[in-house]
């Protein structure tokens, strides 16, 4: 453990494109397949080895048992032994075999840099420990740049949970699979000189739960990388979807959802999962390769199939409608285009390989610590801008060589599928003279747009997973995949809440443009003792600074359409604009309600909601109307409430210590009834004498600012920067809040519309309809507030 890879580079052109990095891979798993054979010796059988489709008569061997395997490399005629080493003329397996000197781990730990490399590399040439000597012979530039690349350090994922933690201070240190240095002399801004491996954790707050997520990335964190099978190891029941390869195997050798063999190698065992379709190399990999590991929770390969995660406890098979047939990954999925259809390039039949090129993929010679610095191809890449058409050329300034201009059209050749696309340009979408001119887009697409993102606007839907929380249960151990060890604690992220389609977020991205937001890898924890009993539970994120872990992230979602989201999805909706919504509520352990007896902190029971019971009472001295509660911005934990009492107070009452809570400020509202806590704010519905706003800036004491006059405001409802008031005989209010200490009413609706009687409204409820895409009709339906 802790060994370094020091990888060096030598500046050289380099060869654009997938087909071009992988032409010489080493013929991966030729010979592994007879670590499953008998023990016994086994004789050729009779047949000439001589020139085989490309093979050598150095494998006479190897032939005379796998009869009819597939030559692995057919670009250039490589032997067996020159990829897996061993003897390709021995006649018996214990000759003919490397065998292994140290314990051959089949469970998903991954061994070390020097872990018994001569028996590795006959298991698999494309193992990243050993491609020095296999792959590398030919594509040293290639194999030096995949182990630096994501896909080897799996940077991103490993660290942006610390920081978010706080088991790092700085949120630009960054930590590897395998600790890695840069030994070429370059370091653009923002690439690294090198990264250590993530480190062990220390348990030194067991109040903590940064302490206990530390755990996390070691033990249920370590399959997403080269050096690693995941959890399809070969043998093992039950994982299809996961079954893939190792080192350059994981993209250069496709496997089947099932992990079963279709070889016509005579001696593999078809039975046994874990095993590629045939022993054969491609650089036409497809989507569903991709996405052996780029799947599950909002990740970009469900949401560009098409796909989404059911919510627990959901139904889904071939039984129910709008959902996948066949299990993979261990569960069904949404598969629904009214809900999640599939993105456009998807639907017109590209493949992942149509967009990202070799260096998007195995890396470009520099340590990247996040995908927005590693990634070179944009929209524009292909698309072009308003101004310019596309020079199909990637922000590193690498020509994309599938991408050609045909009697003045851009037309992409399909890397995987042959099939040929014609590339709208932007230019020519803007352009009246062009057959391609919308008038629709020509009025978006002006320079007041020009700083977001295409896919901001093209995203169709827009998944957000909630729920990504951690478990550690002291009284389990578990395997550490770089330790190669058990050790105390299992850990697990199965306490998922659900996932929602129509939250739609937008922010600035790196580049300064205006791109969709989602939430992050952002965890809140549960801990539990050695006894098993809950210590911590779903505890949010802290910063080392003191700051909220739980982060949002600018995302290309990979959910694009043509027709394009409407103004007033974001313009009309304060949840787009970071403001917030108030249609999501969340408790934990603990709530509050108001009655007879007072103000009663109750425990809520998890399993059995109707068994929470109250923990603690405090008398009142009038009967409460209603409560609001104050949280921390942080721990999301109440703070305090706000409680409007039927004698004409609103009582303030520190719930910090809710097993304590303490009687605190008396205001003076007469009439008041309902209460809201909202972006800082305490808005009082105070009957007659209308609504009243009062600053939270001192909790304890809070402030009036304004109030606003209404005949007779039962209850209010605050949504971005308007309010919503039930005012009884005048009907619904909408009050302008964009200066909150000078609200003004700018409409009152008749709830009533032709009918006579008098007004009563007694409550308002606002919810926000987002708009989904009908990809059949080629539109979207019309998102808007409902109150």
């Amino acid at each position: 453990m802790g060994s370094v890879l020091t990888v060096a580079i030598k500046t050289q052109p380099r060869r654009a494109g997938v087909r071009g990095r992988a032409a010489a891979l080493a013929g991966v798993l030729c010979l592994a397949a007879l670590l499953f054979a008998g023990e016994d010796a086994m004789r050729p059988r009779v047949r000439d080895p001589a020139t085989r489709d490309g093979l050598r008569r150095a494998d006479a061997g190897c032939i005379g048992c796998h009869g009819g395997v597939e030559v692995m490399h057919p670009w250039k005629a490589l032997s067996c032994t020159e990829c897996h080493g061993g003897d390709g003329g021995a006649t018996t397996r214990d000759r003919a075999h490397v065998r292994s000197s140290l314990p051959v781990p089949n469970d998903e730990r991954t061994p070390p840099l020097n872990y018994d490399l001569n028996y590795r590399r006959f298991a698999n040439p494309a193992d990243l420990r050993v491609i020095n000597k296999t792959c590398g012979t030919c594509h040293a530039e290639e194999c030096v740049a995949l182990r630096k690349s994501l896909h080897g350090t799996t940077a991103g994922h490993l660290s942006d949970g610390l920081y978010e933690n706080g088991v790092i201070r700085s949120r630009t240190r960054r930590f590897s699979m395998f600790s890695v240095r840069d030994e070429d002399g370059t370091v653009p801004e923002h690439a690294y000189s090198s990264m250590p491996q993530i480190p062990a954790p220390t348990f030194a707050r067991k109040d903590d739960i940064g302490s206990h997520f530390a755990d996390l990335p070691r033990k249920s964190c370590m399959q997403c990388h080269l050096y690693s099978r995941g959890l399809g190891v070969r043998g093992r029941l039950g994982q299809d979807g996961w079954y893939r390869g190792e080192g350059c195997a994981a993209c250069h050798v496709t496997y089947g959802r099932d992990g079963l063999s279709h070889s016509a190698d005579a001696s593999l065992d078809k039975l046994e999962p874990g095993h590629p379709l045939r022993h054969q190399m491609t650089t036409k990999i497809p989507t569903e390769t991709c996405t052996r590991c780029h799947a599950l929770d909002a990740n970009i390969g469900m949401s560009f199939r098409g796909l989404g995660q059911l919510p627990p406890g959901v139904p889904g098979g071939p039984d129910v409608p709008g959902t996948t047939n066949v299990l993979s990954k261990g569960r069904f999925f949404i598969n629904d285009p009214a809900i999640c259809p599939a993105d456009v390039h998807r639907e017109r039949g590209m493949h992942c390989i149509d967009c990202h090129n070799s260096t998007d993929v195995m890396g470009d010679g520099n340590i990247w610590g996040v995908m927005e610095h590693a990634v070179g191809v944009e929209c524009s890449t292909c698309h072009g801008t308003f101004t310019q058409k596309a020079t199909f050329e990637t922000s590193r300034g690498e020509k994309l060589d599938h991408l050609k201009w045909e009697a003045g059209e851009a037309v992409l050749t399909g890397r995987v599928t042959g099939r040929k696309h014609v590339v709208k340009q932007v230019k020519d979408v803007l352009d009246r003279r062009s057959r391609h001119y919308n008038p629709r887009a020509a009025r978006a697409m002006t320079g007041d747009h020009a700083r977001l993102t295409c896919y901001a606007c093209h995203s169709a839907w827009s998944v957000n997973f909630f729920g990504f929380h951690f478990d550690r249960n002291e009284s389990f151990d578990q395997l550490d995949i770089i330790a190669g060890r058990r050790t105390p604690g299992r850990v697990s992220t199965q306490e998922k809440i659900f996932a929602t389609f129509r939250h739609y977020y937008l922010g600035w991205d790196s580049a300064g443009r205006i791109a969709p937001y989602m939430v992050g890898f952002s965890t809140a924890g549960t801990y539990r003792d050695k006894s098993g009993d809950v210590v911590l539970r779903q505890e949010f994120p802290r910063t080392a600074a003191g700051l909220s872990g739980m982060t949002m992230i600018h995302h290309q979602v990979h959910t694009v359409q043509p027709v394009a989201r409407r103004c007033a999805e974001c313009h009309s909706a304060p949840s787009v604009l970071g403001m917030g919504s108030q249609n999501f509520h969340l408790f934990r352990d603990l709530f509050i309600t108001v009655g007879d007896a007072g103000l009663t902190v109750c425990g809520f029971d998890v399993k059995n909601p109707a068994q929470s019971r109250g923990l603690v009472n405090l008398p009142l001295p009038s009967r409460p109307l209603d409560v609001a509660l104050l949280n921390d911005s942080i721990s999301g934990r109440a703070r305090y409430a706000y409680v409007p009492l039927a004698n004409g107070t609103v009582r303030v009452v520190d719930v910090s210590d809710p097993v304590s809570p303490r009687l605190g400020v008396k205001l003076d509202v007469q009439g008041a009834e309902a209460v809201l806590v909202r972006e800082g704010m305490l808005f009082v519905a105070a009957g007659e004498q209308g609504l009243q706003l009062y600053s939270l800036d001192a909790p304890k004491r809070p402030r009036h600012v304004a109030r606003v006059r209404t005949q007779n405001a039962h209850r209010v409802f605050v949504d971005g920067l308007y309010a919503y008031v039930a005012d009884g005989r005048g009907g619904l209010r909408i009050v302008d809040l964009t200066i909150p200490h000078k609200p003004a009413v700018v409409a009152t609706v008749d709830l009533n519309g032709s009918d006579s009687a008098p007004l009563d409204t007694r409550a308002v409820l606002v919810h926000y309809t987002p708009a989904r895409p009908v990809v059949k009709e080629k539109r979207r339906t019309v998102g808007r507030n409902i109150a």
